[in-house]
């Protein structure tokens, strides 16, 4: 007998089941959602797939479906994550500034104000910095986090550009001097941030962290002053 095709209904019993591409989403998504929750609270290798099929309500064969093995799983999960709760949202908040620096101020505020407001964001940032074993990563997972990193200094490189070609940041730094001394300030703010939440207000403090940071990069005024 040959197979009903996709969209159609197919009966079990008395139950209707509809084998449809938003429910094949739907069910992507539910892993990818899950995976996310159990790496962070147990770790890339101590994660196993039956932990994630348990923390979705589905079934192992429901994860094989979508994904080879928990490698591809985290893989997927993370260039999603950042493409969706991160990259997305910085470069929208970055163009629609009125100037240069401004976009560049506001890349990297919300960098870090996104894992304030959205927990599932920070949830992500703690999975990836602090939550996986780096060592002991295979290359294709090790591969997808370099190029998270790479990408965020190629856009940091852009916007300190952009502000040195019209004359708002130093000029006697090298760009790629600038972007980097950016990249870490940022990273710097996250993890003091991460580690100590509670003694350290950054929803209350962040914008002054980031503009002190920014003045420093201002080109001098005339005469010294």
């Amino acid at each position: 007998m040959r197979p009903p095709p996709i969209g159609d209904s197919i009966r079990q019993g008395d139950a209707p089941i509809r084998t449809t591409k938003e429910q094949a989403l739907a069910t992507r998504s539910r892993v990818i959602d899950a995976a996310l929750t159990v790496f962070c609270r147990k770790g890339y290798g101590a994660t196993t797939l039956e932990d994630i099929a348990a923390e979705a309500g589905l079934t192992r064969g429901a994860i094989y479906w979508n994904f080879k093995n928990k490698q591809d799983l985290y893989a997927a999960m993370t260039r999603e994550y950042y493409a969706k709760l991160v990259d997305d949202e910085l470069i929208s908040r970055a163009e629609s500034a009125a100037s240069p620096l401004e976009a560049l101020r506001n890349y990297m505020f919300n960098y870090n104000h996104n894992a304030v407001a959205n927990p599932r964001v920070r949830e992500f940032m703690e999975m990836i910095r602090y939550k996986t074993e780096v060592k002991s990563l295979p290359p294709e997972i090790l591969e997808v986090q370099q190029t998270m990193d790479l990408t965020m200094k190629a856009e940091i490189t852009d916007l300190v550009d952009a502000c040195a070609r019209e004359g708002l940041l130093r000029g006697d730094y090298p760009v790629s001097v600038l972007a980097m001394s950016v990249l870490s300030y940022l990273n710097g703010i996250e993890s003091t941030w991460m580690f100590n939440p509670e003694i350290f207000p950054l929803e209350r403090d962040l914008r002054l962290l980031i503009d002190l940071f920014l003045d420093s990069l201002k080109p001098p005024r005339q005469g010294g002053a």
